[in-house]
């Protein structure tokens, strides 16, 4: 039965890229390139954003381009306010931020929020590793799994399913990563669209970062997701511990 469940597993299987930071001053040639902290990319002169609802500035958190490894493609943009602390919810509309460039014109970059919430400049290197959903997650696509699984532990399903995503080399613990699946700490939180309430893409997860000194909540971690038909529309989720 074991067995089964990786040959089920094993169709389900995303690449994706896992971040890993390391603290480093910032220098203007990595002004572009997939980082956490410093300065923000401002391409054109870019004006620094605003929390809509206390008018400080947000903190820019992360960046990351399209194709980190090769650091080219899209970049995408990542800003919070940490006085109001959003969670996700309709009426934060404005305490946080995603931008994006397609077109990297320059090395222009401006300094983050004031020092009280200023973010450490953090380096990141990657590594390619391969994720299966989260447990609660399978129900959508993966429910054979799931029963087995049960039959296996029906006291602790979650066991028999980490055992065997390990046991094929996927991740199934929250990392700071770029594509993937969102690997939840307190149960899936599905994202709609505004404007045509289709589901949203997961994009990437951050974790808490102690070379940073980036937490969020208790241990916690931030899901990015994006619309597939309307991309200039993003969606946050933070969930801790």
């Amino acid at each position: 039965m074991f067995e089964k469940i990786r040959e089920l597993l094993k169709p389900l299987i995303k690449p994706c890229f896992k971040v890993i930071a390391s603290a480093q001053s910032f220098s203007p040639a990595d002004a572009a390139k997939t980082r956490i902290g410093g300065p923000a990319y401002a391409g054109n002169s870019a004006a620094f954003p605003v929390c809509l609802a206390c008018s400080k500035k947000l903190t820019f958190v992360f960046q990351f381009r399209q194709m980190p490894d090769s650091n080219s493609g899209e970049l995408v943009q990542f800003f919070y306010c940490f006085d109001c602390s959003p969670c996700g919810g309709k009426k934060e509309d404005g305490q946080w931020l995603i931008r994006t460039f397609k077109d990297i014109i320059d090395c222009s970059f401006v300094d983050s929020s004031d020092p009280e919430h200023q973010i450490p400049p953090c380096k990141c290197s990657f590594e390619k590793i391969n994720m299966l959903p989260d447990f609660e997650s399978l129900e959508e696509m993966g429910h054979q799994v799931v029963k087995l699984c049960e039959k296996v532990n029906s006291d602790d399903p979650w066991d028999v399913y980490e055992e065997a995503c390990l046991s094929i080399n996927c991740c199934v613990e929250p990392v700071t990563s770029i594509g993937g699946y969102p690997i939840w700490i307190q149960g899936e939180a599905e994202k709609k669209c505004p404007k045509c309430s289709e589901k949203m893409n997961f994009v990437a997860q951050l974790d808490s970062v102690p070379e940073a000194d980036l937490m969020w909540g208790d241990a916690g971690c931030v899901y990015l997701f994006r619309c597939r038909n309307h991309p200039d529309q993003f969606s946050l989720e933070m969930q801790c511990f």
